[in-house]
């Protein structure tokens, strides 16, 4: 990562930049040597913050007195640019198009060698995502009611069946929680992350659509409670990616 940050750094102008893996939250950074750790983790926080208001692709940039700051999200990440005031931004843009999709690839190879070191066998794994569709689906609730969010939650999952059949072995009650079917033995590897995590944002999506009062949810928040099981097998890390 660092190469690809170097070249960054090397457009005349341009002070310091780093990348934030966003579901791994790991900061990559090539700061100036002043910058402290404090300074770092803060930055990590709100491009995190950023991440979640930003769609792969678009940019935002921040002008001050003699500096700016441009922030840029990627499918799997995030690239941050911090440089003086009438940096040469044609040259910035033209290395930022040339590394970008390198840059998503690295983070992705990171996050995959990450979840193949993942035991998703464990009981704890299974445990963690169920609850976590429960916990979303509780938080729904509150302002769409349970039927809606049962019907919801079962339309995500007929939209991701015919891709990952594993969905097949689990049922969606009337409120909206979701139990793998009596008897049968779930098949997970680091496949199920993926039909897991797509079936997950789905049912969000459908739940916010045309609802501006909703789109502030975080999901992050809401699974606060398993959180440690979903980071370990980097479900966050696909999530982020679909």
């Amino acid at each position: 990562m660092r190469d690809y940050l170097l070249q960054i750094k090397a457009v005349p102008g341009i002070k310091g930049c780093a990348v934030l893996d966003v579901g791994r939250r790991e900061l990559h950074p090539l700061l100036p040597a002043a910058s402290t750790p404090e300074f770092a983790d803060n930055l990590a926080e709100r491009l995190v913050h950023l991440a979640q208001q930003m769609q792969p692709g678009e940019q935002v940039e921040f002008c001050f007195d003699k500096q700016s700051c441009l922030v840029r999200r990627l499918v799997r990440g995030v690239l941050f640019v911090h440089g003086k005031t009438g940096f040469d931004a044609d040259a910035l843009n033209l290395t930022l198009r040339a590394i970008g999709s390198t840059i998503d690839r690295a983070l992705k190879s990171a996050q995959n060698q990450r979840a193949l070191g993942y035991d998703f066998t464990n009981p704890e794994y299974l445990d963690s995502v169920l609850k976590a569709f429960s916990l979303c689906s509780d938080h729904f609730k509150i302002q769409l009611g349970h039927t809606l969010v049962a019907k919801r939650m079962q339309k995500a999952k007929e939209n991701v069946a015919s891709l990952f059949p594993l969905v097949n072995d689990l049922v969606v009650d009337q409120n909206g929680r979701v139990y793998p079917l009596k008897g049968r033995r779930l098949d997970l590897d680091v496949n199920a992350n993926e039909a897991f995590a797509r079936w997950l944002s789905g049912f969000v999506n459908l739940c916010i659509g045309g609802r501006p009062d909703l789109v502030d949810f975080n999901l992050r928040d809401v699974t606060k409670p398993v959180a440690t099981p979903l980071h370990d097998s980097n479900f966050y890390g696909v999530l982020a990616a679909v």
